[in-house]
This record gives structure tokens, sequence and C-alpha cells, in this order.
């Protein structure tokens, strides 16, 4: 009975063990890392595009992009860049995902979008970046930093700005997600790159693609989000956001995406409410449909913005 009784205690030990360390790499921030470096681009997980990446984060820096910061509704200091088009037709407020920087997941599109007559306000989310925060919450908080950053636009420039929200991984699911929320007038239409449904969904898959036994791991990895990082996995979706959008929404995603299923935006795409459409990339795998299609990606996407702007 004994050695039952420790191996019992030897098994609890490893499955809170390995809970905690799933909640650590699930919402935690990462101390003293810039995914955006140079030496992290090319030897991270699109080492193949390092080219493209640093391209487009020498244009941005050649553009002197102004430092600029908002308080979040829970107190902490939200950090982004602002670029100003001299003429622009628009503001473009841009939403990393996950563990990324402001110049790394819109590196390459920064540029474009400029030349479609954008501002650009590239951010960095609460915990990650220069922004203050010590837990990534999948967009159930972040949802409400896009009202943050929408009205420090308001205040600079005027509410009769129009606004375009775009996101991109975790950043497309903050912005699918603030679609369901209230938001103001002048944000006339909204981009989402490869995003996921909710947190548990991308919690669940994850922990599958690893092989991992998501029914025992998951209930611990969700309690311990709502005791220290203050939310549930299963408080929103993006689907019963995209239920109430107004918001006319680009979605993307490419075929070949096994960190984040091309399902989950066609089902959000479903959902929508909006006015909407749909690029999916065959061969593009997560966060890089731009980059296997620029033409066609720029070609849809420019003609779906200048129905709004």
């Amino acid at each position: 009975m004994k050695w039952v009784m420790l191996a019992l205690a030897v098994l609890l030990l490893l499955w809170l063990g390995t809970g905690y360390a799933m909640f650590v790499v699930f919402c935690v921030r990462r101390k003293n890392y810039d995914p955006a470096s140079k030496e992290n681009v090319e030897h991270g997980s699109h080492g193949e595009y390092a080219v493209p990446i640093l391209e487009g984060q020498a244009w941005a820096e050649s553009m002197q992009p102004e430092p600029v910061s908002v308080q979040s509704y829970d107190g902490l200091r939200l950090v982004g860049r602002f670029i100003e088009h001299p003429k622009p037709r628009g503001t473009a407020i841009l939403f990393h995902g996950y563990r990324s920087r402001w110049n790394l997941d819109f590196s390459c599109s920064m540029r474009f979008y400029y030349e479609l007559g954008f501002s650009l306000l590239a951010v960095d989310q609460r915990a990650q970046g220069e922004s203050e925060g010590r837990y990534m919450t999948y967009g159930v908080r972040e949802r409400y930093d896009v009202l943050s950053w929408i009205d420090y636009v308001n205040q600079r420039l005027g509410p009769e700005t129009p606004i375009l929200i775009g996101g991109l991984s975790m950043g497309a699911t903050t912005v699918q997600l603030a679609c369901g929320l209230e938001l103001p007038k002048n944000v006339k239409a909204a981009v989402s790159d490869c995003g996921f449904t909710s947190a548990y969904e991308i919690g669940k898959h994850v922990l599958q693609r690893a092989h991992l036994p998501w029914p025992l791991l998951l209930p611990q990895v969700s309690l311990l989000c709502r005791l220290f990082a203050g939310f549930g996995v299963k408080e929103c979706s993006t689907l019963a956001a995209q239920r109430r959008n107004r918001i006319p929404t680009f979605f993307a995603h490419g075929e070949d995406d096994d960190f984040v299923p091309c399902e989950m935006t066609r089902r959000s795409f479903r959902a929508c409410r909006a006015e909407k459409q749909l690029l999916t990339v065959p061969g593009a795998r997560h966060g890089v449909s731009y980059m296997i299609d620029r033409p066609r990606y720029e070609r849809e996407i420019s003609a779906f913005l200048d129905r709004y702007f």
C-alpha cells in the first residue's frame, strides 16, 4: 500500500508540475527576450523569411516611428509606435500575436498599409515588448486595450478619423473579440489574419499537437489562468463576438497552418454578421500568408479597403 500511495503522490506531483509549466508557457511574460531581434528573427520559426522581415524592420525604423503610450482599463502602461502619413486616408492600428513585437508580425506589410495611405499605429500588446503586464490573456483583456488605442487615435487626430484595426494570430483574435464590443463609428474595417477562436480551443489544439493529455492538463491550466491571470479560457470566443460584429472584416489564413488551424478562421467567417471577405492561401503556414502570396493578398485587401476608406 505504501508503494501505491508513493506512486500516486509522484503522479500527482508530475501532473501539477506539468500543468503549471503549461500555464507558464501559455500566459506568463518572458523576460529579457526580444523576438524581433536580428538573431531571433534569423534563427526563429520564420527564419526562412528573415530577409523580408529584416527589410521591413529597417523600413519602419527609417520612418522614425514615434513612441506613444496609453493606460489600459486596468492600469497598465501600453506602448506603441506611430508613423504618420502626410496625407492619410485613415489610421491602421496593428496588433501582433503571441510572444511577438510591434515590428515583427507586421514588419513585411507595414509599408504596404502606409503606401495605401494609412498612418500606422503598431502596438506592443500587454505583457509583451515594452508594454506592462505579467500575463497574456489571449484576447480576453486585450480586446479592451483595442478601445484604449482607438480612444488615443480619436483624441490625437479627431473622432472623425477613419480607423482600420488589424491583427495577426493572437492579435487577430484580439481584433475579432473587440469587434463584438460597441466600437466608435469611425472604426470602418477590420483585418483578421490567422486568428484562433478562443483560448480554450487553441490550448486544446496545442496540447493535442504536442501529444499531451489535454483532458488532464487543460482544466488545471484553466484554473491557474483564472486564479493568477484573472481570466477564463472559455470566457469569450470569436464565434460569439462575430455574431455581434457590425464592422466589415477581411479574414485571411494559411491553408497549411498547423499551429492555428485554418478551420478556426472559416468558422469565425461563417459566424460574422458584418460585411466580410475570406482569403485562404495554399501552402502558407502560420502567419506567413502575406509573404507566400503577396500579390494576391495585396490585391484582395486593397479592393476590400477601398469600399470603406
